[in-house]
């Protein structure tokens, strides 16, 4: 199949999406530009790297990371669905949905401090994130909106902190958040949530905790 390579990466697409999407090498790093809604993309990130334009579906992204350096996905784009994201290597990893809908996708985070974070433009809906071994941090925006059932997976081993900018009680969507332990942190709006007092049943509109 097709492949092009910048310095921060490589994707791999069939020869049906070779007119449907443009990499732009910039300054700051490299573009997916997807001019139409495109499937299936391989593409492997070792730099600063985004998705901008139309929707991609269907595809897998992989952050390549050392010790030494933490790649960087930011989607500016109308969705990312039914899509998986591995973070790989002996380093870390930075994700970040400024707009659009993460739906469907899974994140899946590699061995050291990853951060995940959705703007106030992003919309989470059904989505699944498993946090690594490391001290990891997820965060949601004020505006973020949630649709259906996202899965957090905080995966003991780590000081994991999970942000919401603010509560859910407006939402149409829910959160579950698993695997809790007591060098975890959570924080929604101005409050935030001891081990203690979630275990004695605190409740938090829109976000259920199952401890570790």
């Amino acid at each position: 199949m097709p492949t092009i390579t910048t310095g921060d990466l490589e994707v791999v697409f069939p020869k049906v999406a070779k007119e449907k999407i443009e990499v732009a090498e910039l300054d700051v790093g490299t573009e997916i530009v997807a001019l139409k809604y495109v499937t299936d993309l391989e593409t492997t990130v070792t730099g600063d790297a985004a998705f901008v334009g139309k929707g991609v579906a269907e595809s897998s992204v992989v952050l390549k990371s050392t010790k030494e350096n933490t790649p960087k996905l930011v989607f500016q784009n109308n969705a990312f669905n039914k899509s998986n994201i591995k973070i790989s290597g002996k380093g870390a990893g930075n994700i970040k949905s400024n707009t659009g809908a993460f739906a469907n996708s899974k994140i899946t985070g590699g061995k050291r401090g990853d951060s995940v974070k959705f703007g106030n433009k992003s919309i989470v809906n059904n989505a699944t994130i498993v946090l690594g071994k490391g001290g990891d941090s997820i965060t949601f925006g004020k505006r973020t909106t949630f649709k259906g059932k996202t899965i957090v997976n905080v995966t003991p081993g780590g000081k994991d902190v999970v942000t919401f900018g603010k509560n859910l009680k407006s939402q149409s969507g829910s959160v579950v958040i698993k695997n809790f332990d007591k060098q975890d942190k959570l924080t929604v709006g101005n409050d935030t949530f001891t081990y203690k007092q979630i275990k004695n049943g605190v409740d938090i509109p829109g976000i259920t905790i199952k401890l570790a």
